[in-house]
């Protein structure tokens, strides 16, 4: 039977969590699901980690040579048969409620462009650091969130869902290599216009948490994502075009502050 969501995981050398998040998927009460792996060119033994799942027709693999992570998860999806898309890092996994609950909010709600949940803060070996309501504005937000998105990125990409109708009008992910740090910023900001967004505010995803990474790293992510900014500024029609200046402006001098700092 045609899977109801397809489950796309980029790895690049994530041999060490990525039978963890694979296993979350297992785990899932809901059970009407494909497990797609894009393997953007790792050079550790991921291949040979996964080949037990792929020998079982448990997973679909394919490995390419590194493109970025918007390739690899732009590949998934062609090859994918869902009605929705599911999108797991391979150092992130779920809690075994996630896809069902969120299937449920799309057949609720048919103008729902991604439905996104809490994350907890986890490290490498699972133990709990934080949960965490990832915004500045309060709970989790619903509904139009064209207002807020340019100024503020509050969803985890291995906790959201998108229906397929909605991401192929959005045009995927970006394969420019050098946003691929933001791609998943990129591609809420296109989906903004689209419809609606969900919050489920329960944390159902763990998000594996990295080490805060040196000044010159940071201030890369707030160039790139002023980049990202720039963008959606020059592709918007009219009436957004100053709406996404306002964010990228927003960005900018938050930038120049950090690099003032």
């Amino acid at each position: 039977m045609q899977p109801v969501v397809s489950v796309i995981i980029p790895t690049y050398n994530s041999s060490a969590t990525i039978i963890r998040a694979i296993e979350s998927v297992f785990n899932q009460a809901f059970k009407s699901f494909e497990i797609i792996v894009i393997d953007d060119g790792s050079t550790d033994d991921t291949r040979s980690v996964l080949q037990p799942l792929v020998e079982k027709g448990s997973i679909v693999y394919r490995h390419q040579e590194n493109a970025g992570c918007g390739v690899a998860r732009n590949r998934g999806v062609r090859m994918s048969q869902g009605k929705y898309l599911a999108f797991l890092d391979a150092d992130d996994y779920w809690h075994a409620e996630k896809l069902e609950r969120q299937v449920k909010v799309f057949e609720a709600d048919s103008r729902c462009v991604v439905c996104y949940t809490d994350p907890y803060l986890v490290d490498l070996h699972s133990n709990l650091i934080w949960e965490t309501m990832r915004t500045e504005l309060g709970t989790p937000r619903s509904g139009n969130l064209l207002w807020i998105l340019p100024f503020h990125n509050m969803i985890t990409l291995s906790s959201s869902m998108v229906p397929r109708w909605a991401f192929e009008k959005a045009g995927g992910f970006t394969e420019d290599y050098k946003l691929m740090m933001v791609a998943d910023y990129d591609l809420w900001l296109k989906l903004a216009p689209l419809g609606n967004f969900q919050a489920i505010e329960m944390p159902l995803s763990f998000y594996q948490y990295r080490l805060a990474g040196s000044r010159e790293k940071i201030l890369e992510n707030y160039r790139i994502t002023i980049a990202v900014l720039w963008n959606r500024t020059k592709a918007a029609s009219v009436p957004l075009k100053g709406l996404y200046f306002a964010g990228w402006l927003s960005y900018f001098m938050r930038y120049q502050v950090r690099r003032i700092l």
